[in-house]
């Protein structure tokens, strides 16, 4: 319940040998917690050192916007791009609008580096935005300057053109509106308070943004 509250995507994971218990854990999604009971299990669970995950969690959403500190990404990020990619490479969609893959090759390694993201459409032109400052994957496409899109079995080569901070500040304005899932996230990680196109727009500079032209 108090993961379902903190994250508004589930990943259902086999363990569970019973539909009594089945039943039990699906129940959790028809729980809701009061703010109260949210506070008290954010104390418990930044108190416990030995649950890794619990202290990513809590480090990620107490960062202050200014502190200039490196944004860790959440716990969970990982797992999920994994799973992700796996689902894409099956041929599972979420959609002509949701995420996709984008692949570059590493700036070190030069080995193809796949990772979910959600293009976004304006003015009939697809732009990608960083969801953290120094994002690896931005790092790599900066460099590579080429990338590919991939959604379900159909793929596509696109080049890349990194905005300038006023360029990207009516993109960023944008994205809260056009991409309302980034909304939530963004909040989880620190770096805006209220989710408002005024605070995204405020990130110029700080999340790179990209432009995807057709090879």
């Amino acid at each position: 319940m108090w993961l379902l509250a903190h994250a508004p995507n589930t990943l259902l994971i086999p363990g569970t040998r019973s539909i009594e218990h089945l039943e039990e854990n699906l129940g959790a999604a028809d729980v809701t917690l009061s703010a109260d009971a949210l506070e008290r299990l954010d104390v418990v669970g930044s108190s416990e050192p030995q649950a890794p995950w619990c202290g990513a969690l809590s480090e990620v959403t107490s960062l202050p916007m200014e502190s200039g500190k490196p944004i860790k990404p959440p716990w969970w990020l990982k797992l999920w791009n994994k799973v992700f990619v796996q689902l894409s490479r099956l041929g599972v969609t979420l959609g002509h609008d949701g995420p996709a893959l984008l692949t570059v090759p590493g700036r070190r390694s030069g080995k193809p580096r796949t990772t979910p993201i959600t293009p976004m459409t304006v003015d009939g032109r697809q732009y990608v935005i960083a969801g953290f400052p120094h994002a690896d994957w931005a790092r790599n496409v900066r460099a590579a300057g080429e990338v590919t899109l991939t959604r379900g079995r159909k793929s596509k080569a696109m080049r890349t053109v990194e905005l300038s901070a006023d360029e990207s500040r009516p993109l960023l304005h944008a994205w809260p509106v056009k991409v309302p899932a980034s909304i939530g996230f963004m909040k989880r990680a620190g770096l805006v308070k209220e989710g408002s196109p005024e605070e995204f727009e405020a990130l110029a500079g700080r999340c790179a943004v990209f432009r995807l032209d057709p090879v």
